[in-house]
């Protein structure tokens, strides 16, 4: 395994509305809700997943199929690229199901696109450091509670996405890490959590001009 920086910063990432990556999707055959909830949940098994299963787009972005596509919090299908950086990376952290990438019309002269990997939602990581991070009043304007003498429920919130704002995350429980889901509450025992990447998976990302992920902040690892 190639050996990786100390990671100083990470990057607060989410589908990318901006590159205009976004685009209608349908499972086929159509997926199953338990099954689509076992996925989210990050508990699918291989022998749950049906083989063959694809993804048809409707239309692709600048002509190619992004490398990262999925709703706005996940989970996300990723271009082999990325698979194999995560398993180069990561070795036996991150699991993988296939999937076959079709379109409705030829786009370069072709409807399939060959195969894509959805990453099973990786276990969420308790890793924000509250005190020396900015949080998103919730909708009601009030400050999230940071109580945790209930694990029934504690949270944060969202960290803010103003830059000047402070996100921090505890270094020892994401050194070595590259992508990564982070706890930001649990309500009943059920962590709510976000996505966040490695300066160095985002460098290679934006290196190879990928599309599909946004970075809605960069914070730093303590």
């Amino acid at each position: 395994m190639p050996a990786s920086r100390p990671m100083n910063y990470a990057h607060l990432i989410s589908s990318n509305i901006n590159d205009g990556s976004s685009v209608g999707m349908t499972w086929l055959p159509e997926m199953p809700l338990e099954l689509f909830r076992s996925i989210y949940l990050g508990q699918a098994t291989p022998e749950e997943f049906p083989k063959g299963q694809a993804l048809l787009i409707r239309k692709l972005v600048k002509g190619k199929v992004s490398e990262v596509i999925g709703m706005f919090t996940g989970p996300f299908v990723l271009a082999p690229i990325l698979r194999e950086f995560l398993e180069t990376h990561e070795p036996g952290v991150h699991r993988f199901f296939p999937v076959r990438i079709l379109t409705e019309k030829p786009e370069n002269g072709a409807t399939e696109h060959g195969l894509h990997w959805l990453l099973l939602p990786p276990p969420p990581v308790d890793c924000l450091d509250f005190e020396g991070t900015v949080f998103m009043d919730d909708i009601r304007g009030n400050t999230w509670s940071r109580r945790r003498d209930d694990r029934k429920y504690w949270g944060g919130g969202l960290p803010s996405q103003d830059p000047d704002d402070p996100c921090a995350f505890h270094g020892d429980k994401v050194q070595g890490r590259h992508v990564w889901r982070y706890a930001i509450g649990i309500t009943e025992d059920r962590f709510n959590s976000e996505y966040a990447c490695s300066m160095e998976f985002w460098q290679f990302y934006r290196s190879h001009r990928m599309l599909g992920w946004g970075s809605d902040k960069i914070c730093t690892v303590t």
